[in-house]
């Protein structure tokens, strides 16, 4: 192409030159005076740019598993059985061998059989602590039946003792209004007794006296035999008794309440006692589980068996790993680099990939940048990489494609358009169909595109084809480019 472009240019610069000839010979010839025609040069223009200038730098890696791991028995003891040769793929979990583990499981059997017991004696101890309580709420209730029985015979008593008071209280006032009556009649006797001696009253006036002396004295005897039939007849001292016996009852009540709160908390520290037992034991029975569950090689990560030690029969140690491991799920390029380089590789940042024997290209994370160089100087960067088809392989050779930045906010032009014109950096425009030459200062060399600082502005048009015919002032022809 670029030998096509330098024909057509000569080309044209022949064509101008014999148009000119022949224009100059026909005007001499008329005029008989030499005239002098100036000349186009074709050119071809691209514009000016403003922004950063990178390029693209390949650094060359390893590749490296995502992980790698040894499985190592977690319990040694004779291999039984194997289940996997190196090349399987296997996933996390999958059992890789199983070794003797007869005496595990009779260590499981036992402490399955106490953990029974303990939960046996734990249902009894509930039951315990529900009869417990069941009896602190028939004590409770028994009680509150003696309460009432206490509170009816306590209204009673007073109910009796206020009927007792008042019938004492009326025979009182009787009593003493026939006192009052009787001594009245003897004073009467007394004085009619002088009368008669006196002569001043018959005998018939001193014994109706006398017989109301008799009748009051008769009154008054009467009632008092009334107060004490009152006496006999309203008796408090079995309503009283009745009282403490319920008074005792209430109390042995109460005490059956504190006896029953002594057996709740016993029966509840029975119950405590049997949980604890419980625990234990299905701690032991899980104990037995994991030691017979040790037993069995499980993979510990997914990927590639790489190594299988041992064979049937043989012992398996818990101290030397019995097989490899290695995921390639996901690998890791691995390479060094310059201290300079590190401001292109940040944690997260993407990366082209390429990887000798394979066509396609991939995508890589940075994953790790060393903070520490090497004895070396250099730099440890690994970038992560999706594998789901396993196409890439640990000690495969890759080649990471890095873009730098070589200059950010600054002209840009095309290369070829920047030229040296007596030992100065330049370029030329166009103004006018004439060419104008400025000079500028290279700031970093790109493969196609070069960062310089001179009076350019951007979208301004610069000479790319031509430019090393051309002096300031040229008349210029703008080609397009085919």
């Amino acid at each position: 192409m670029r030998r096509k472009n330098t024909r057509k240019i000569a080309g044209l610069l022949s064509g101008v030159a014999v148009m000119a000839i022949m224009a100059g010979c026909s005007k001499g010839e008329a005029s008989g005076e030499e005239v002098t025609v100036a000349k186009e040069i074709p050119v071809e223009v691209a514009e000016v740019s403003y922004g950063s200038l990178s390029d693209s730098n390949r650094l060359t890696g390893t590749i490296i598993p995502e992980t790698e791991v040894d499985v190592v028995p977690k319990a040694p003891g004779e291999i039984k059985q194997i289940m996997v040769q190196k090349g399987d793929i296997v996933k996390v979990g999958d059992v890789l061998a199983r070794l003797d583990d007869s005496a595990e499981r009779n260590a499981v059997q036992q402490q399955q059989v106490a953990l029974k017991q303990a939960q046996s004696g734990l249902k009894s101890a509930q039951s315990g602590l529900s009869n417990a309580q069941s009896g602190k709420s028939k004590a409770a209730k028994s009680y509150e039946q003696a309460q009432a029985s206490v509170r009816q015979v306590e209204a009673s008593l007073a109910e009796a003792r206020k009927s007792l008071n008042d019938n004492l209280d009326n025979i009182e006032f009787q009593i003493k209004n026939a006192k009052l009556a009787w001594d009245q009649a003897k004073q009467n006797v007394e004085r009619m007794e002088v009368l008669l001696a006196e002569g001043l009253i018959s005998q018939q006036n001193y014994d109706d006296a006398s017989n109301g002396e008799q009748n009051a004295r008769n009154a008054y005897e009467q009632v008092q035999l009334n107060k004490s039939q009152v006496d006999s007849s309203i008796s408090l001292q079995s309503l009283e008794a009745s009282l403490d016996q319920s008074k005792i009852g209430a109390s042995i009540a109460q005490s059956s309440i504190q006896d029953a709160d002594i057996g709740i908390r016993q029966a509840q520290a029975a119950v405590e006692q049997a949980q604890a037992s419980v625990e234990q034991a299905q701690l032991a029975v899980d104990s037995a589980r994991e030691r017979l569950a040790d037993k069995v090689i499980v993979a510990t990560a997914s990927g590639e068996i790489t190594q299988v030690s041992g064979e049937v029969g043989a012992m398996a140690s818990g101290q030397q790993p019995f097989a490899s491991i290695v995921s390639i799920d996901k690998v890791k390029v691995s390479v060094n680099i310059l201290p300079d380089q590190l401001s292109a590789f940040k944690q997260g940042t993407t990366l082209e990939v390429e990887v000798n024997g394979l066509k396609e290209a991939f995508t890589g994370t940075v994953t790790y940048v060393s903070t520490v160089g090497t004895g070396s100087g250099l730099f440890a960067v690994e970038a992560e990489i999706d594998n789901p088809n396993h196409v890439i392989r640990p000690g495969m050779v890759a080649t990471i494609v890095v873009d730098e930045i070589l200059a950010s906010n600054t002209t840009l032009v095309p290369t070829n358009a920047v030229i040296q014109k007596e030992g100065e950096s330049v370029v030329f425009t166009v103004v006018d169909g004439k060419s104008v030459l400025k000079e500028v200062e290279v700031i970093r060399y790109g493969t196609d595109t070069t960062a310089v600082a001179g009076d350019l502005t951007e979208s301004e048009e610069v000479v790319v084809k031509g430019q090393n015919l051309l002096n300031d002032g040229d008349s210029v022809k703008i080609m397009k480019e085919d």
